[in-house]
Formats: C-alpha cells, sequence, structure tokens
C-alpha cells in the first residue's frame, strides 16, 4: 500500500535507528527503513497475498537518508522470518503453509533491517454472520460519552471445515445511515463507531476466532425525536466481492432509558 511518507515518521524512523546505524549526509545513503503497513494483514493458504479490493499487491518500505527524504533507486529485499511464504524480488508473497500460521517480515537495505510485521495465513473466508444480537439503544436524555450501544459482532467464517471455522485477520467494515442518509465518516454530529476503548473507528480486524466489534456512539440530543433508529451496515468483502450474508444490516433502536 504505497502512500507518502510525513516528514515527522520519517524522523521517528531515523531517530530509532540512529543508535545502531551512523548517519551519514550523502542524500543517496539509506539510514532508515519505513516498513509500517502490509497490503493486508492475512493472507489465504496457498494464495496470494492481495489488498482489500482483491489485486495482488506487493509489500512496500520507504528507504529514507538522512534528511527525511525518501532514497530513490535504493535496493530494498523484503525477507520472512518464519517458513510458510515465498517472497519474490518484488516483494510477491505466495503463501505455502496451511492456516493458522504467523508470519514475521521485514524489509532490509544495505545493513538495515525494519521492525517485523505480521501476517496471518488463514482459510478462505466464505460468509459472514452476526454474533449475538443488538437491536436497542438505551440513552440518557443529557448527552455523553455512555451513550453507547453494545458491540455489534460480526463473525467471519470460513466453511471447509465442519463447523465451520473463524477466519483471522480479516477487515470488517461499519457504516451507520439515519433516516435515509448515509453519515460521512467525519461526521461527529450524531453518531459513530468506537471500540471497546471509546476510540473513534469504524474498521475492526478478526481475532483467532473470526469476530469483529464496534460500538455506536449516539449523539441524544441530535436525535429528531425520542424514539428513533439507526441502520448500522456491516461490510466484508474477499477479492474485491462481497461475502456471502453480506452487507449485514441491523436496525439499531434508539431509546431513552
Amino acid at each position: 500500500m504505497n502512500r507518502p511518507v510525513a516528514r515527522w515518521t520519517a524522523a521517528l524512523a531515523v531517530m530509532a535507528l540512529a543508535t545502531c546505524t551512523q548517519v551519514g549526509t550523502d542524500p543517496a545513503a539509506v539510514v532508515a527503513l519505513v516498513f509500517d503497513a502490509l497490503p493486508y494483514p492475512a493472507i489465504v493458504s496457498g494464495d496470494t497475498l492481495r489488498d482489500e479490493s482483491g489485486v495482488a499487491a506487493p509489500l512496500v518500505a520507504v528507504p529514507l537518508n538522512s534528511d527525511g527524504d525518501p532514497v530513490t533507486g535504493a535496493i530494498i529485499q523484503f525477507l520472512a522470518l518464519d517458513p510458510g511464504v515465498t517472497v519474490s524480488e518484488n516483494g510477491i508473497i505466495i503463501s505455502t503453509d496451511t492456516a493458522g500460521a504467523t508470519i514475521r517480515l521485514v524489509a532490509q537495505a544495505g545493513g538495515l533491517q525494519s521492525r517485523p510485521l505480521s501476517l496471518f495465513v488463514t482459510a478462505s473466508p466464505d460468509s459472514a454472520a452476526q454474533d449475538g444480537t443488538v437491536d436497542t439503544l438505551r440513552y440518557t436524555a443529557l448527552d455523553g460519552p455512555n451513550n453507547v450501544s453494545r458491540a455489534i459482532t460480526i463473525r467471519v467464517l470460513s466453511n471447509a471445515a465442519t463447523p465451520p471455522v473463524g477466519v483471522r485477520g480479516w477487515f470488517v467494515r461499519y457504516t451507520v445511515e439515519y433516516r435515509g442518509t448515509t453519515l460521512p465518516p467525519g461526521d461527529e454530529t450524531l453518531a459513530w463507531f468506537v471500540d471497546e476503548s471509546n476510540r473513534r473507528t469504524s474498521i475492526d480486524t478478526t481475532s483467532t476466532d473470526g469476530r469483529a466489534a464496534r460500538r455506536l456512539r449516539v449523539v441524544s440530543t441530535a436525535l429528531a425525536s425520542d424514539a428513533d433508529s439507526l441502520l448500522v451496515t456491516a461490510t466484508v468483502t474477499a477479492r474485491g466481492a462481497p461475502l456471502a450474508g453480506t452487507p449485514l444490516r441491523i436496525v439499531l433502536q434508539v431509546r431513552p432509558q
């Protein structure tokens, strides 16, 4: 997933490596590597690592000089510290292991090596379903941070086994609609999603049992009526297409305590 590298990120990377690397002034000398994200958290056993759209995607790392600028033409290698995948010269990964393995990956340029990132080897995801029932949010009239629903949990499953097993490392995306309008991701006037620590986020990555969860925070004073409702949609894709059973649409009734 290639994206511009902010200078503050580069500075942090340089500082982290400064203790073990002599920083020179040659603009073509690589003194730090930014390798902080994978195209996707998981790879299906026997398949190629793909991004969320389903396209085979290479690993990407950005080499930096002492000024924090990218170094053009630097040779970067990607290495797997654990067996179970092959890595091509251009950073394409193919899984050769069965589901359940965790592979550590590093980027390397010259004598520098990045911190490892973990890639999960999974069974192929086939379907998703709501886990448990959440249909009502009870709010206080005086709005506050406690006006939050219980966790809206989605489980991503592989049907290759009997019974189906959970798929680890898969994205579940949540959106919320109010009276026919999907609220924008940055909206904080009416409702937004939070994690278990009340940090704002509308995407979760499935755990080892295939479950992902988000809670909905509602601003009670912004509701059009005391008894209202919102529509939560959870989307899960594989190879760029929705999984069976998705998108999942959950009507959340909003009522005063």
